[in-house]
């Protein structure tokens, strides 16, 4: 259980049962010796959780039936800690390995096993301890998190980042995601569950397939390979575009959710090109409370920035700021009860809203006076 509270599994703990899975909560910090040992019917561990882990004792997993394993950056591993497991043929251990490994830790695994690393200096470590050194894989670091207390870990696909972020306890601080490489957002179109920031760090993002935020994300400083024409869906979480963004015009952004109802909305778009920009959701996926959509100058709409579209509830806002003197609105916009000018002066044949608010802006009617 994820959410338990023991810190320490004792000797022989589990000895004689017959579990089959192992789900280790995030305040573990010590498996003791023989922990598991011959449970052959234990196939499945789950360590995402378990960051904070430092020992995985002598033959803790010896002879069990594991398949697969990730090891955490600080987990040292006892001598035999999983030999005998004929059945693990794949050992995945983090990129800032830091802990120790024992004698013989996967002697007499399956022939066919692999141990994926991120460096040279964490697959030097694993050398000689069961594996033949050739299968052992040192795979290239594609991403990289980490948030204000310090790096998090560093990750061979999107996929794998994602479930890192995912397995964190309630997270103080920003997150942030670095594109090291060029990386693609995989199948699974699953983006983080916790607040993120990402950023390009040499790498562009390929986003192939429409994705929704499962919380707030921002987008800062990054190219974004948008050429699938594939759309984000803020699903009701602030979504922000920050400066530095590049896309081409295909993409399409929503406020709302690809398909069902969400409360409100929030989207503001700081630079980049774009096909549409909706502060609803797609046909019948409606944003019941208030929707907000913030434009500046840098963002160009080559389609109909839309507020009432899949808008049913609350206000629908539409911010404009930092423009320069221009004759009619930035992009086509429809369906929006309120406009808001910020630093923005702006010139209209009529005024489509039902409200208009204006900070350090003006707004002049054609063949009318300066409101």
């Amino acid at each position: 259980d994820k959410n338990a509270t023991v810190s320490v599994i004792g000797k022989n703990a589990f000895a004689g049962t017959s579990i089959t899975s192992f789900c280790a909560p995030d305040t573990l910090t010590t498996i003791g010796e023989g922990a598991f040992e011959q449970i052959v019917k234990l196939a499945a561990v789950d360590f995402s959780a378990a960051q904070g882990l430092k020992t995985i004792g002598r033959r803790a997993f010896a002879g069990t039936g594991l398949v697969q394993v990730s090891i955490p950056r600080g987990a040292s591993l006892g001598d035999e800690a999983f030999s005998g497991c004929s059945s693990l043929i794949s050992v995945r251990v983090a990129a800032d390995y830091t802990g120790t490994v024992g004698k013989d830790v996967f002697k007499n695994v399956a022939s066919s096993a692999k141990i994926y690393v991120l460096s040279e200096a964490v697959k030097a470590k694993f050398a000689g301890k069961g594996i033949n050194n050739a299968n052992i894989v040192v795979e290239e670091c594609v991403v990289r998190v980490s948030r204000d207390s310090g790096s998090i870990g560093a990750y061979a696909s999107f996929d794998e980042a994602v479930a890192a972020i995912d397995a964190l306890s309630p997270v103080i601080g920003e997150l942030k995601i670095e594109i090291v490489k060029d990386v693609t957002i995989g199948q699974s179109g699953k983006l983080p569950s916790k607040a993120s920031v990402i950023t390009g760090a040499g790498g562009k993002l390929k986003i192939a397939a429409d994705i929704e935020l499962r919380a707030d994300l921002a987008f800062k400083n990054i190219t974004i390979d948008d050429a699938a024409g594939s759309s984000i869906y803020a699903g009701g979480h602030e979504l922000l575009m920050a400066g530095g963004v590049v896309t081409s015009v295909k993409m399409s952004l929503y406020g709302g959710k690809k398909s069902g109802a969400c409360a409100n909305s929030e989207i503001m778009v700081m630079s980049g090109n774009y096909a549409n920009i909706t502060s609803g959701g797609n046909s019948g996926a409606a944003v019941t409370g208030n929707a907000v959509l913030h434009l500046s100058d840098n963002v160009k709409v080559s389609g109909k920035a839309f507020g009432g579209k899949a808008h049913t509830g609350g206000v629908s806002t539409v911010i404009f700021s930092g423009y320069d003197e221009i004759s009619g609105l930035p992009v086509a916009c429809e369906g929006f009860g309120q406009l808001t000018l910020q630093d923005t002066n702006v010139a209209l044949d009529s005024v489509p809203f039902d409200a208009v608010s204006l900070t350090g802006s003006r707004l002049k009617l054609k063949n009318s006076a300066e409101l």
